[in-house]
């Protein structure tokens, strides 16, 4: 493993330096990276701009890592179950 990388529980018993609201708006911004495709250093420049607090790069992969295996797993389940995705989707 990189030294570079933390683990969950690395990450879990660091010192929270974000507001709970800005914690609401991390994972959304940390998508909104990877969606428009930003490098490593646009990133965390959007993510200073938009919190005003500065995030460390290890944080920054973490949270990037859990987004994609949370995707993943949603994206499995959706394919494995047949009538998920209507119940998820166009069910009321």
């Amino acid at each position: 493993m990189d030294d570079s990388k933390l683990s969950r529980s690395e990450f879990m018993k660091r010192d929270s330096k974000f507001t709970d609201l800005q914690k609401g708006y991390l994972k959304q911004f940390v998508a909104d990276c990877l969606i428009k495709r930003f490098t490593l250093e646009e990133s965390l420049l959007y993510l200073k701009d938009k919190l005003g607090i500065q995030v460390e790069e290890d944080e920054f992969n973490y949270l990037k890592g859990e987004l994609k295996r949370d995707i993943r797993r949603n994206v499995h389940y959706l394919r494995r179950y047949e009538y998920a995705y209507i119940h998820e989707y166009l069910d009321e």
